[in-house]
């Protein structure tokens, strides 16, 4: 096995993995976000929109890592600009974090 191939193994790129977000639930169920493994590609393609806007960074990650239970997109990626206007920030960092162990900035620092 090379070490790609090791490290494809240790990230499991392609897992699917769900976040509950109660406060964004409806009928007394928490909205259930899917979503694959945040890449250093995805934080880049966040960067490259959202300039030196961490905020906006994070809305961009979840408009196009968010998908539904059927594999769907949740968001559009014009989305995230009107997240930036409704979602509760601290609510929006916990889902972001959650989905990428970290904020954009502490990945781009490492």
């Amino acid at each position: 096995m090379s070490i790609l191939d090791q490290i494809k193994a240790h990230s499991r790129p392609t897992e699917v993995r769900i976040i509950e977000v109660p406060e964004w639930g409806s009928e007394g169920a928490p909205l259930r976000i899917h979503h694959t493994m945040v890449s250093l590609g995805d934080v880049e393609a966040a960067r490259s929109i959202a300039k030196d806007n961490p905020m906006r960074q994070n809305c961009e990650i979840l408009a196009m890592k968010a998908l539904n239970s059927d594999g769907t997109p949740m968001f559009k990626r014009m989305d995230a600009a009107e997240m930036m206007q409704v979602a509760d920030p601290e609510i929006l960092l916990r889902v972001v974090n959650a989905m990428t162990g970290s904020t954009p900035e502490q990945i781009a620092k490492n």
